[in-house]
């Protein structure tokens, strides 16, 4: 259970990580710009698979690191007025959320 709860805890942070290091453009870190990389439809908000997208290309977090359900329920705890998608705001605060064990 332990080594479970570790493993988690580092694939959010090197999934914060990774994140971070795509969002940055001409004035440094640019949150927008981060979430235009995965928003593929354009409609301001993450499906769960452009957020899945996010975690496996962006983030480079492999299957082990992070099972499918794991990615599910990260999804769902990032979307904090559960209406299904993930806006700008909601990963932006996870993003740059200062540590994996508040999640």
């Amino acid at each position: 259970m332990q080594e479970s709860f570790q493993r988690l805890t580092d694939a959010v942070d090197m999934l914060q990580k990774s994140l971070r290091s795509l969002s940055y453009d001409h004035g440094g870190q640019n949150a927008q710009k981060l979430f235009r990389l995965f928003d593929i439809r354009r409609m301001e908000k993450l499906t769960l698979k452009e957020f899945t997208a996010s975690v496996r290309k962006g983030g480079k977090i492999k299957l082990q690191q992070m099972n499918v359900g794991e990615v599910n329920e990260l999804f769902r705890v990032i979307d904090t007025n559960d209406d299904g998608f993930v806006v700008c705001d909601e990963f932006a605060s996870f993003v740059w959320r200062a540590s994996p064990d508040t999640l």
